[in-house]
């Protein structure tokens, strides 16, 4: 519940808030609700990070599969079968990035930057 209605006044709840805060979409949140109980490994929390909706307008293109999927079998939680998918992508460049692997690609690059600039915002609101 986003918003209480007290003394016919409408007041955010403490999740409201911190949405409004941090400038989460609501859809990212409800995603975090529905499976936060199964969060319980940092692979678990890279995973559920990489379904924010902030990410919708992320892209696999088809001439960054093959560094990614060199990436992938570098990082320390590889993802199984090849990189198909964008929510891999992101899965993919949230762990090459902070196990310091080299990203060549301006592409790539921009990409994670646009991950970890919105992902340090979802990170504040999921420790809140």
């Amino acid at each position: 519940k986003m918003i209480s209605n007290k003394d016919n006044k409408i007041i955010p709840t403490d999740l409201g808030f911190c949405l409004a805060r941090y400038y989460i979409k609501f859809k990212t949140m409800k995603t975090f609700l529905s499976q936060s109980h199964d969060t319980k490994t940092i692979q678990d929390l890279i995973s559920l990070l990489s379904l924010s909706s902030e990410y919708d307008d992320i892209i696999l293109r088809r001439s960054e599969k093959k560094i990614l999927n060199s990436l992938n079998k570098q990082n320390r939680y590889p993802l199984p079968g090849r990189i198909s998918h964008p929510r891999m992508k992101i899965n993919c460049l949230i762990q090459a990035t902070l196990d310091r692997h080299v990203i060549d690609d301006f592409s790539l690059r921009k990409d994670t930057f646009q991950i970890f600039n919105c992902g340090v915002r979802i990170m504040y609101c999921m420790i809140q």
